[in-house]
């Protein structure tokens, strides 16, 4: 990890974002903050979170002057999965579906702690509105990250998350597209599946 992070053309990419100058930074291609809202949802659902993602946010992190907590990787953590899950667990407890304890544990954990992603798996997997929503919301708010390069970090209350962001306005954005999405997904989805229960009926 250490010879990877000292990489010069990562190291101006992501690790000392907060240390180069704007005219130093490589340039971010479009779509790609796309693939990698893919990439981290697809990743955290079969267990790399752990393996590679959060020592890449660590490793960033420790790559500034320590003037905050904030990082890029950090910001795609908060809004990719810490939010996308709250809209989800928010849309269940407001449609009456799924386990509705999880539900409000997770959506108060993620908006006051930012870390209970976990919850949101099962709807995601029963559900393929669910699931495209929560990829969508995903990758629209990782694009807004990369393109204004937005820092910021998981793991701290919501209003936290964006107080440390070296763009808050940008952050709250990306935050909120990221709820909304995956929110007004699962009302959908659970919507739709209370009808055909109806019909069924």
């Amino acid at each position: 990890w250490n010879n990877f992070a000292l990489t010069p053309s990562i190291s101006k990419f992501v690790y000392n974002i907060q240390e180069v100058e704007s005219s130093e930074l490589l340039p971010i291609p479009k779509f790609l903050g796309f693939a990698c809202g893919f990439i981290f949802v697809y990743g955290s659902k079969i267990g790399l979170y752990h393996s590679i993602f959060l020592p890449l946010i660590m490793l960033e992190m420790d790559s500034s002057t320590g003037k905050n907590a904030a990082s890029l990787l950090g910001a795609i953590d908060e809004c990719v999965l810490v939010m996308v899950c709250a809209g989800i667990c928010l849309g269940n407890l407001m449609t009456g579906c799924g386990n509705s304890s999880l539900s409000w544990q997770a959506l108060k954990t993620n908006i006051l702690c930012g870390d209970f992603i976990e919850a949101c798996y099962p709807s995601m997997d029963r559900s393929r509105v669910i699931n495209a929503s929560a990829y969508l919301a995903a990758g629209l708010s990782t694009e807004i990250i990369a393109y204004k390069r937005i820092l910021s970090s998981a793991y701290f209350p919501l209003p936290l998350s964006i107080l440390i962001s070296n763009d808050r306005v940008g952050m709250t954005f990306a935050s909120l597209m990221a709820f909304t999405i995956s929110l007004v997904g699962t009302l959908l989805s659970n919507k739709l599946d209370a009808l055909r229960k109806r019909k069924g009926d």
